[in-house]
């Protein structure tokens, strides 16, 4: 056995016969180590065994010999779909393998519902009007916890706005699934050799009613070039496929989100306990204080309410690595 691939001349067939439990059941190769075959070389199943196509037991078709270090002539079988391919009633497979990686990848990123959005504001102080803003005073940013200010002479205002992106939205998605063979194939040849003789230069190439548009292929471990002459079809078909692509991070933006008003209720000291004044975050709102003020305090009373929300943008999720077909072995097939 070579490249993963099992491959067997009529000869050998006719020893493992008895050994064979069904279609699907290869023969083993104690000193196999090779990518996609377990301790023992025998394949890990496959989605179970493939069935063995019924049919009326194989017959002799004469066909040109196979040139030196190629296998016997087989029937090629294929499926598609990713379904393990099987070969007709008096016929096993010699060689199993795969081709047209399909499938897997990184599942999109996705951003939940906005939490934590419409809870900050910002408070700034000012002279006489809000539109004299305080020099070096603020802004300070307000929560519903009690939060120190200043202001800046003895008559001061305030104005406040939301912070319409103050929130997140946790993400998810991006969870990595392996691709998979979307074509499967295998090469089907004699179980026991019928009577029989061909021509000069020519043998016996199993025909089967199971399967009687497959065509007739040797078989040669590695990514080589077909021989000159009537098996030129050329197919490369692999023993394992190895996705070691993952994922990257998923992550969201910024909400876009608007706010309604909140209020904010403006005390005398700083522990929130003695209230002078209220100002909302609505455009254009001012509360001006006309009497002496000492440091004090400010937190929102009056929360906000989320009134438009479009989410987050996600970003991430990409795939990032290498996906290698493993071990190829050539198919070079009769035109059918």
């Amino acid at each position: 056995m070579r490249g993963g691939f099992i491959l067997a001349s009529a000869p050998i067939l006719l020893l493992a016969c008895n050994a064979l439990s069904g279609v699907g059941d290869l023969t083993a190769d104690p000193d196999a180590d090779e990518i996609g075959l377990p301790e023992g070389g025998r394949p890990e199943p496959d989605a179970g065994s493939p069935p063995e196509i019924a049919a009326p037991p194989p017959t002799c078709e004469c066909a040109p010999a196979p040139p030196e270090g190629w296998s016997a002539l087989s029937l090629l079988v294929t499926t598609t779909g990713g379904a393990p391919s099987g070969c007709p009633t008096g016929l096993v497979p010699t060689m199993t393998g795969g081709a047209e990686p399909k499938g897997g990848g990184c599942s999109p990123c996705t951003c939940g519902a906005v939490t934590g959005a419409c809870t900050t504001a910002i408070l700034q102080t000012a002279k006489d009007t809000c539109t004299n803003p305080c020099g070096g005073t603020g802004p300070f940013t307000v929560t519903s916890t009690c939060t120190k200010i200043s202001y800046c002479d003895s008559k001061s205002a305030a104005s406040a706005y939301m912070l319409p992106d103050a929130g997140s939205c946790p993400p998810s998605g991006g969870t990595f699934s392996p691709a998979s063979f979307d074509k499967r194939v295998a090469a089907c040849s004699f179980s026991t050799p019928p009577s029989g003789s061909c021509g000069s230069g020519e043998v016996c190439a199993p025909k089967s009613e199971g399967a009687p548009n497959a065509p007739v292929c040797i078989v040669k471990a590695g990514d080589v070039d077909c021989p000159s002459g009537s098996y030129s079809q050329k197919s490369v078909y692999y023993a394992s496929l190895v996705d070691e692509r993952t994922c990257s991070a998923c992550s969201c933006g910024a909400p876009n989100v608007t706010c309604s008003p909140a209020t904010i209720s403006i005390y005398i000291g700083e522990s929130c306990s003695n209230q002078q004044d209220q100002v909302t975050t609505a455009a254009g709102a001012c509360a001006t204080f006309g009497v002496p003020l000492p440091p004090g305090s400010a937190k929102i009373t009056g929360a906000s309410n989320v009134i438009n929300n479009t989410g987050c943008a996600p970003s991430g999720g990409n795939a990032q690595g290498s996906l290698d077909e493993k071990e190829p072995t050539t198919v070079c097939c009769m035109p059918k």
